[in-house]
């Protein structure tokens, strides 16, 4: 492929990499892309690129594109396993290395995401905020060096 040209893969191994359990791994592989390609054969393996709109392809390359594919690859499984899936991905977003950089692209791009997925991803976002607050509350407060901190009052 060209420089310019992008691409998104809509593929298995982006949910088998943070351990969410799903089907097994296709025989058919699509990547979306805004150029045309023939579809490539590798024994048993399938891989198919798809013409897609600018719109869909907003997330390649980006931090969260992968948890954006996962969730609509497990868009059908919601309704029945929403829990474990938001527990599981919810966890990403709070990475300590990458999770900011997640965060950040994900509020900054969550206009271009189906009303469905907006809703999920508002709520994966939530996770962290309450996460975060109850961390900060749970923290013992320094007090500055030097200061002595007042004793307790005795109570009768």
């Amino acid at each position: 492929m060209d420089r310019n040209q992008q691409a998104l893969i809509d593929y298995f191994p982006l949910l088998q990499e943070w351990s969410v359990k799903a089907q097994p791994v296709p025989a058919h592989v699509v990547i979306h892309t805004d150029a045309r390609r023939r579809t490539i054969r590798l024994d048993n393996l399938a891989i198919e690129f798809k013409q897609t709109a600018p719109s869909k392809l907003y997330w390649a390359g980006r931090p969260a594109m992968r948890i954006v594919q996962a969730l609509r690859w497990l868009k059908d499984t919601l309704p029945t396993d929403r829990d474990r899936i938001l527990a599981q991905l919810s966890v990403i977003p709070n990475d300590r290395r990458h999770g900011k950089a997640l965060r950040d692209d994900l509020r900054a791009g969550i206009g271009t995401l189906p009303a469905w997925m907006q809703a999920i991803v508002r709520e994966l976002l939530n996770v962290h905020t309450d996460r975060a607050a109850t961390s900060r509350r749970q923290r013992p407060r320094a007090t500055p060096t030097g200061a002595k901190r007042k004793p307790a009052a005795a109570h009768p």
